[in-house]
């Protein structure tokens, strides 16, 4: 009888982790498409519970000493291939990865505590549960939080009332932006403006950034002697992936002879969850892109 066939398979604590990970990847792979399938890749589940998920697999790999690291390399190698398996976005890669990473750390230190002593089981226990609860943002309506937002930009122009009426009118594009809205955004490529009257349409077309080209169309449905509102009516590019315009309201007023005061009023609803990881980061972009309205009403 063959030695060697008689013998069990021995694996070194290495190719246990290497076989893990490949293996814990796979099944986080399948888990996102599932939430692609059923609309749910924007919500806390794929946010929170994807790497709860990986962190708690990873935890339980036979032989391992370094229980954190191995969680935080697995969850690392899972965001890098996703670029190539799952074909994610360079820029919400990067984007996500505090909190793919900051999760895969809590459950490791979470887990290292709770191999030694009682207390630190229960709250390992207790961490698991935060973060199951905490993924259900976006999927069980009474878990997630509104997603209504209004943003606002103010800045006195040196130019009169009528200038700023006719540079919104004629408003064709964007020459200058801020350097955090150049990368990975989509970037506006061209603007289209009928007017100031009601009815009046704008459309802005987008470069795709890390997804399709498309145009975003508002329509003036009220306007007042220094105010006008624009409303959404379609909007195609990637920028609807992660926040849905609603309203973008201007209002000027003149301070001095050629001095304006120009405030640039923008309302959406967030599209990501967890509100309060994405949130602050859509506001203040939001903002940003309020701010560049303002800069281009006579530079464009």
């Amino acid at each position: 009888m063959n030695t060697l066939s008689s013998q069990k398979l021995q694996l070194s604590p290495t190719q246990w982790r290497i076989l893990n990970m490949i293996l814990v990847i796979s099944m986080a792979s399948l888990f996102y498409k599932y939430l692609e399938f059923n609309s749910l890749k924007h919500t806390s589940a794929l946010f929170i519970g994807i790497p709860t998920f990986m962190g708690i697999v990873l935890a339980l790999t036979p032989r391992v000493k370094h229980v954190t690291r191995n969680i935080l390399i697995g969850t690392a190698l899972g965001l890098v291939s996703s670029l190539v398996v799952l074909k994610e976005g360079s820029f919400c890669v990067p984007m996500t990865a505090p909190l793919f990473l900051g999760v895969a750390a809590i459950i490791g230190l979470s887990y290292e505590r709770a191999q030694k002593n009682r207390a630190g089981k229960i709250q390992l226990l207790l961490v698991i549960l935060a973060l199951g609860m905490l993924s259900l943002e976006g999927v069980v309506k009474p878990l997630t939080l509104p997603r209504a937002v209004n943003v606002s930009a103010e800045q006195i122009i040196n130019a009169s009332g009528e200038d700023i009426e006719s540079g919104l009118a004629s408003m064709n594009g964007f020459k200058n932006l801020p350097l955090v809205l150049k990368v990975g955004f989509p970037q506006p490529v061209w603007v289209k403006s009928e007017g100031l009257n009601i009815g009046d349409r704008r459309s802005v077309h987008f470069s795709g950034g890390e997804g399709e080209p498309g145009t975003a169309v508002f329509e003036i449905t009220a306007r007042g002697t220094n105010w006008v509102r624009f409303e959404l009516i379609e909007d195609t590019s990637h920028i609807s992936h992660w926040l849905k315009w609603k309203t973008s309201e201007v209002h000027w007023q003149s301070v001095e002879k050629h001095q304006t005061r120009v405030e640039w009023k923008l309302s959406y609803d967030r599209q990501l969850d967890p509100s309060w990881y994405f949130g602050p980061m859509e506001k203040y972009a939001a903002k940003l892109a309020a701010q560049a309205l303002i800069n281009n009403i006579l530079d464009s």
